[in-house]
């Protein structure tokens, strides 16, 4: 998973189609192919700040949807079993990986139809 952050409006390429994608994000539409495919998050914590700012006109659904998903503190069965929830990290569906975002997201066997 790969939340990609540009510095400024101008000059950067694809920057037009971002603005795009993340208006129809804001209005609800294709959020998850809109904003989680192929992005990475910035590691400089002014960075992150910027970032924040700029999903924080999304309804809060989304925006938490895109930090628990990144930070990876979602209830999917690799963070459960960090916090001593459930016994197994492993994917419950397939049986062959730990579950984390980019398994259950990308990779699974059980949802493939799903992402198609």
């Amino acid at each position: 998973l790969k939340v990609r952050w540009t510095p400024g409006h101008k000059g950067i390429p694809g920057n037009e189609a971002a603005d795009v994608l993340a208006k129809e994000a804001a209005k609800g539409d294709s959020i998850a192919k809109s904003l989680l495919t192929n992005c990475v998050l910035p590691h400089s914590k002014s960075a992150l700040k910027q970032f924040a700012n700029k999903i924080s006109s999304l309804p809060r659904k989304y925006s938490s949807l895109i930090f628990q998903l990144r930070t990876g503190h979602i209830a999917l069965n690799k963070h459960l079993h960090r916090i001593s929830k459930i016994p197994s990290a492993k994917c419950e569906k397939c049986n062959a990986h730990e579950e984390t975002a980019h398994h259950f997201l990308l990779v699974c066997h059980t949802f493939a139809r799903q992402r198609n």
